[in-house]
């Protein structure tokens, strides 16, 4: 593994593998998890790209601060730039991520749509009601890390006005069985203007993990077809 380390004392551990003359793939993880969540992905998708995940801050081996206020969106977002930066990559990125993982990914578009070529939402939401970020702090968490990234979470803005103006490639995934994601699934669906929707059955939030066959097979047909992409729903 590699460590990055920021100009504001934040070491990013990082994992960059597989065709390094590829188009870069880079994955962000969900909440608790680490970058060793994409290992089914990383052996189906090496071949082809350049792959590479990090432990986003508060995660794995990477930095975490104790105070809250090391923590939000735009911040992790700044990070995943800083990492790009680092590595020399000019070409543009294909850029997804699972649920909290899917906020980083969609706030770094929201900033540098410029540099995304492609975008994988996989059970992610946005945040149409997010907390007052003033308002007394919240434990979620004993664990710094956690708690700082949890606060993050529920504090993140709310980019569904911003969405329309969003003319990239996206392909949403979500499960059949996902609760916490169907109710509001149409923030995304209704309001990316080019997106693709793939609803993965028997499924519950996780769907990388609990199909990865399957998951993988829709991001490789998705990213095959991106030149005749059009707009569609399926469910499989």
């Amino acid at each position: 593994m590699n460590f990055l380390n920021l100009p504001n004392n934040i070491r990013i551990r990082y994992s960059d593998t597989g065709n390094q003359s590829g188009t870069p793939l880079i994955l962000c993880h969900g909440l608790t998890a680490t970058l060793e969540m994409w290992r089914s992905q990383a052996n189906f998708f090496s071949d082809q790209y350049r792959f590479i995940t990090w432990d986003n801050r508060g995660h794995g081996s990477s930095s975490a601060p104790i105070n809250t206020d090391q923590y939000s969106t735009e911040l992790f977002a700044n990070d995943l730039l800083n990492l790009i930066k680092s590595l020399d990559i000019q070409e543009k990125i294909i850029l997804g991520g699972m649920s909290f993982g899917g906020h980083t990914a969609l706030q770094f578009t929201h900033h540098n749509p410029d540099m995304v070529k492609a975008l994988i939402l996989s059970d992610t939401s946005t945040n149409t009601t997010p907390i007052d970020p003033s308002s007394p702090p919240v434990i979620y968490s004993p664990d710094p890390g956690i708690n700082g990234c949890y606060s993050a979470m529920k504090e993140r803005p709310d980019l569904t006005i911003f969405l329309k103006d969003l003319q990239i490639p996206t392909l949403i995934i979500a499960g059949t069985e996902d609760s916490a994601i169907l109710p509001n699934l149409g923030d995304l669906t209704d309001n990316i203007p080019r997106r693709q929707l793939a609803l993965m059955k028997s499924c519950f939030h996780g769907t990388s993990s609990q199909r990865p066959e399957t998951w993988n097979q829709l991001v490789a047909n998705f990213l095959k077809n991106l030149d005749n992409f059009k707009n569609s729903e399926q469910t499989v």
